[in-house]
């Protein structure tokens, strides 16, 4: 699978005027901005839909970029290149975590609320064996939801790789109700990776700190692309403060 063709800068976009104008007449056009923030379109999806009437979808992808910008929320931490991240959180998932927080704190008397995943009241521990099962999985985990789950509410020693992940993810888990109310410090995140790494991780001795400078790491494709390359071991020290 190639990676996803780079989206067009904003800057190059709006520098023509042409372009800056369209983007704010389709923004006054409310169907076109609920549209654009209903769904968060990535521009390697938006190129093959339809833009709106009018619009090319150079200028379709502008005005989701002003509309984003208009909501941009900073936080401190940077690319390799300096530059530093945001986001925007559409209206659409504002919803959903508004149902997400109501669900969690409701009753567990209440009635279902109907959201995919998310009932009203469902047990804390239910709910965590879930999702480290779940993510675990993600993370390639051999083994099923069921098998897991007695595994976890019996207390059965993991007998796999992938049980052992299980049991890591769970434990963090808790670690991490636990640690809920204090500050995230960097010897906090090297406790949480050593628990998730807990003799699943080779070489064992990398569970629980940084890597060295020697051990590269890259995300890499199928077809032996590099999606990504970390910053480098030396830094990473000062971006977890």
């Amino acid at each position: 699978m190639p990676l996803p063709t780079p989206a067009p800068s904003y800057l190059s976009l709006s520098s023509s005027e042409e372009n800056r104008v369209a983007a704010i007449q389709a923004l006054a056009d409310k169907g076109v901005a609920l549209e654009l923030d209903k769904h968060y379109f990535h521009w390697e999806e938006m190129r093959h839909r339809s833009p709106p009437p009018g619009l090319t979808h150079w200028q379709w992808w502008l005005a989701a970029k002003v509309l984003r910008h208009s909501r941009r929320i900073e936080v401190p931490l940077e690319d390799v290149y300096g530059h530093q991240h945001w986001f925007s959180v559409p209206r659409d998932a504002e919803r959903l975590l508004h149902l997400i927080d109501i669900s969690r704190s409701a009753p567990r008397s209440t009635t279902p609320l109907g959201v995919r995943g998310f009932p009203f009241g469902e047990p804390r521990a239910r709910t965590l064996d879930t999702e480290s099962i779940s993510s675990s999985m993600i993370e390639g985990a051999e083994t099923t939801m069921a098998q897991a789950k007695i595994m976890l509410r019996t207390k059965r020693p993991p007998q796999s790789h992938g049980e052992k992940m299980v049991v890591n993810n769970m434990a963090a888990m808790e670690r991490v109700v636990e640690m809920a109310r204090e500050p995230l410090t960097p010897s906090a995140v090297l406790e949480l990776h050593a628990i998730i790494t807990n003799g699943v991780l080779k070489p064992a001795d990398a569970s629980g700190r940084l890597r060295h400078d020697h051990e590269k790491v890259y995300v890499v494709m199928a077809n032996g692309e590099v999606a990504h390359t970390p910053p480098a071991s030396d830094d990473l020290s000062r971006r977890m403060e």
